[in-house]
């Protein structure tokens, strides 16, 4: 005889079930399931969210209890600690979509006033389950520029463009944070006026403005997504410009005489992960987290599990001729799931950690100041001077196409650029003035 059909959603159905460890599952959605445990002291729902891309890649959580029947009566749902069914499955939906435990309730329930710093801790706990890669970075600045500021406080209903747009304003007139002023106690600014105040800083701190407009416009789209009447129409948000004059003002590199006497001023650790930048063009991120087995040397490839592109999946670049005898010499005694680059106590590298001992190898080799990352732009224009060709160079840098090539590196491709299509373009002679054979054809005399 078959057995019938499990049903959680009656709790008169829940009760007649046999008391055990294990829960009883029902599928919600593809890696999605609800659970119901039925111990001792009466029920309990899970959740259990099963996606390949995240670490680990399977989570199981507990809802809260469930209204079951007792001898002295039903438990009365109460949408936080004591859970209908529909409840249940409500809140798992949402722990799935990665709404905050704050807006984990009976849909019917939910907030009616919403606020911009709800949008913004909705989109958070969607980061954190499917971004997990970005969402530290984003919950920074959404916690210094967007929680903290008055436009947090807004009703999402009466949001309006000027609202957002002198918001932005105001976060790119303010001076940069300390480091102590990006906790959440904090708030201290560097003093503007002194003769810090460069060019360069104006436009650090308006590409810092447009940064965090991003955030705040992808957590309100998102929280549109999620209910479409709580927000206002997304032109609100959608035709605030940024700043244009934002960009980077230059872009240093080192000349390889500079790139050794870097090497040369390092001490031990920072060294190798100075060196690991030189050959390879990696980010520091790609770099601290580097494993042996992720070292490809037979097929001369670096796998990068977690790349900026990522979206959590990994990537293969392939490696210079020099970086593969490196990495040959540097891996010869590590196993496999050793850690590439650590450092000089054996430790591996965290968030961070490579600024002040990068700083002070500048100072010891006499170099001007710099970021860690613009090794990886030294590598690019190094390879680019000695010839090697912008294609291999793009595909080692992990960029797909030629784009962010010709954008940051033009003056070190020379005519290569333009030279295609100078060459292999046709003559029409459709105008007057070019109405004769393509002088690249004609006989030279």
């Amino acid at each position: 005889m078959d057995n019938p059909p499990l049903r959680l959603d009656d709790p008169q159905s829940r009760h007649d079930l046999a008391q055990r460890q294990a829960p009883y599952w029902i599928a919600l959605a593809p890696g999605l399931a609800l659970g119901y445990r039925r111990g001792i002291l009466g029920g309990h729902w899970l959740v259990r969210m099963t996606d390949r891309d995240n670490d680990p890649p399977r989570k199981q959580i507990g809802l809260g209890r469930s209204d079951d029947l007792r001898d002295h009566g039903k438990l009365e749902p109460d949408g936080q600690k004591i859970l209908s069914f529909a409840q249940a499955q409500a809140k798992a939906k949402a722990l799935f979509r990665g709404v905050p435990a704050s807006h984990w309730t009976d849909p019917a329930e939910m907030k009616t006033d919403l606020r911009v710093r709800d949008a913004v801790e909705n989109y958070l706990g969607w980061m954190e389950r499917h971004r997990t890669r970005s969402w530290s970075r984003t919950q920074q600045m959404a916690d210094c520029h967007i929680l903290k500021s008055t436009l947090a406080g807004l009703p999402l209903k009466t949001l309006e463009m000027e609202h957002i747009a002198n918001w932005h304003y105001a976060l790119a007139e303010s001076g940069k944070m300390t480091r102590a002023g990006r906790t959440a106690t904090g708030g201290k600014r560097i003093p503007q006026g002194n003769a810090a105040e460069l060019e360069t800083a104006r436009c650090a701190r308006r590409s810092t403005a447009n940064r965090v407009l991003g955030v705040l416009k992808a957590a309100l789209t998102f929280q549109r997504k999620l209910r479409r009447d709580s927000t206002p129409d997304p032109a609100t948000w959608g035709d605030v410009e940024n700043f244009s004059d934002a960009g980077v003002t230059s872009e240093r590199y080192l000349t390889l005489e500079e790139q050794r006497k870097l090497v040369d001023a390092c001490g031990p650790g920072i060294q190798e992960l100075v060196e690991g930048a030189l050959v390879t063009g990696a980010r520091f991120s790609e770099l601290a987290e580097l494993k042996v087995k992720d070292v490809l040397l037979d097929q001369g490839l670096l796998r990068l599990r977690h790349a900026k592109q990522g979206k959590n999946k990994s990537v293969q670049l392939p490696l210079v001729r020099e970086a593969i005898a490196y990495f040959r010499d540097r891996i010869e005694a590590l196993k496999p799931g050793d850690l590439v680059f650590t450092k000089a106590d054996g430790s591996s590298w965290g968030r961070n950690h490579h600024s002040r001992p990068f700083k002070a190898c500048l100072v010891t080799a006499g170099l001007e100041p710099m970021r860690f990352h613009e090794l990886r732009h030294s590598f690019a224009v190094t390879q680019l001077q000695l010839g090697t060709d912008p294609h291999l160079v793009a595909q080692a840098l992990g960029h797909t196409s030629l784009v962010m090539l010709v954008k940051h590196y033009s003056p070190f491709l020379g005519g290569w650029a333009n030279e295609p299509l100078r060459l292999k373009s046709h003559w029409t002679g459709v105008t007057s003035r070019t109405r004769m054979d393509d002088p690249l054809l004609s006989p030279k005399s």
